[in-house]
């Protein structure tokens, strides 16, 4: 029993330092500095209270409401799963990690591991697999909007300075670009044509997609809409500012790919060597599934790795 408690708390560890590792970074400065100024140019304009999107809100509350209650924080998670672009609810998630959690565990039960560590690797798998698979589509959804936000900025501004207004600008880009930037702005134009205004579409559509560069163009168009000035002028300049931070970060991807390099390499060595020595040696590795203190020298093992890795992939993410 003490075996087990220590095995399942050494597991418990890691999975909360992968967390750690694999989430979201928050820029912690720079989006308070964003939520501040949103929060002031918003806070004198009451939200719409049409039917339609109520009913909508309704529905994105309730969606998975079988199983939120059993899930701490299930409101970021939902979120989380809406930035992904699929339609993709917490019972489909939760039931896949469920699903996903008893295959690992019957195959590993079946190769004959021990119970703490058969429990112990399919609930740390069954958690850390489905969280990264969600992070990998958000990521390629964020990369995917932020490389065509300047052409969109671009195309508002030759609508704007051809005397269209920014209503139709906006209908505009969602109807030229395809992908997440199509999605979102004509979703921005839906919200307008059921009677919501510009500051608050942009608004809630930032707080679905939690983009920095989109947090931008709200702030832009807000500033413009509140106090005057040429908006295609400031369109252009936060267009070329996108640019050049793009620019910024594929420097910054060139100057840290030597550190991530050696980081993968290092971390995938112990495991290319014990898939080796498996495969050239089946039985010399075997007293770490049955032996607990091979097993807890292992476990310590992976949990070290971890931190190591933690820690490497912090020296190299650099914000900008």
């Amino acid at each position: 029993m003490q075996i087990f408690l220590i095995l399942l708390g050494s597991t418990l560890s890691l999975a909360m330092l992968v967390l750690a590792l694999i989430g979201n970074p928050s820029h912690a400065s720079a989006q308070t500095r964003l939520k501040i100024s949103k929060e002031r140019l918003l806070e004198d304009t009451p939200l719409p209270s049409s039917l339609p999107e109520m009913e909508r809100s309704v529905v994105w509350r309730d969606a998975g409401n079988r199983v939120a209650r059993f899930i701490p924080n299930h409101v970021d998670l939902q979120a989380q799963l809406s930035r992904t672009g699929f339609p993709i609810s917490l019972d489909q998630y939760v039931g896949a990690s469920a699903g996903l959690f008893l295959i690992l565990f019957l195959l590993l039960w079946a190769a004959k591991a021990p119970l703490p560590l058969a429990l112990g690797v399919a609930l740390l798998i069954a958690i850390l697999l489905p969280k990264m698979v969600i992070n990998n589509l958000i990521r390629r959804r964020v990369d995917q909007f932020i490389s065509r936000l300047p052409d969109a900025l671009d195309l508002m501004v030759r609508g704007l300075r051809s005397g269209f207004p920014i209503s139709e600008v906006i209908d505009l880009v969602g109807a030229e670009f395809n992908g997440p930037i199509s999605v979102e702005f004509s979703s921005i134009g839906d919200k307008m044509r059921i009677g919501q205004t510009l500051e608050n579409a942009l608004h809630q559509v930032q707080q679905k997609l939690n983009i920095q560069e989109f947090s931008f163009l709200g702030i832009a168009i807000t500033i413009q809409r509140r106090t005057g000035g040429n908006l295609g002028e400031s369109l252009n300049n936060l267009s070329d500012v996108l640019r050049k931070r793009a620019q910024m970060r594929l420097k910054i991807a060139a100057l840290t790919s030597e550190a991530k390099a050696s980081g993968y390499v290092v971390g995938a060595l112990p495991f290319l060597v014990t898939a080796a020595i498996s495969y050239t040696n089946p039985g010399y590795l075997a007293p770490f599934l049955t032996d607990p203190r091979l097993t807890m020298a292992g476990i310590g093992g992976l949990i070290w790795m971890g931190i190591g890795g933690f820690i490497m992939a912090k020296m190299a993410d650099m914000k900008i």
